[in-house]
């Protein structure tokens, strides 16, 4: 299965629903967003498969969601976290 590189602002243009134009991108090292702001309920589902350009962690305040790390399906429940490297090949299931 191929793969593509992708930025996290590309992954929001391109997988969320009536992203918000005025969204802010944080331009520091380190990028903190509640999933509420990123219009979580818009999400298209399932992401191809991808290899993003920076790392990433996911916590589930509430609810839950499946990600595909690698050959691996992460289930992840509330107050769990996912952690995913730059460079691992990912993708948002449900």
């Amino acid at each position: 299965m191929e793969n593509t590189g992708i930025t996290f602002k590309e992954f929001t243009k391109t997988y969320i629903r009536n992203f918000p134009d005025e969204f802010r991108y944080l331009q520091t090292p380190v990028q903190v967003y509640d999933m509420d702001d990123l219009s979580v309920k818009n999400l298209v589902t399932p992401t191809p498969l991808l290899k993003a350009d920076f790392n990433f962690i996911v916590f589930a305040a509430n609810g839950n969601f499946e990600q595909q790390v690698g050959n691996e399906i992460k289930k992840v429940s509330a107050h769990q976290a996912l952690l995913v490297l730059q460079g691992e090949v990912t993708a948002l299931l449900r």
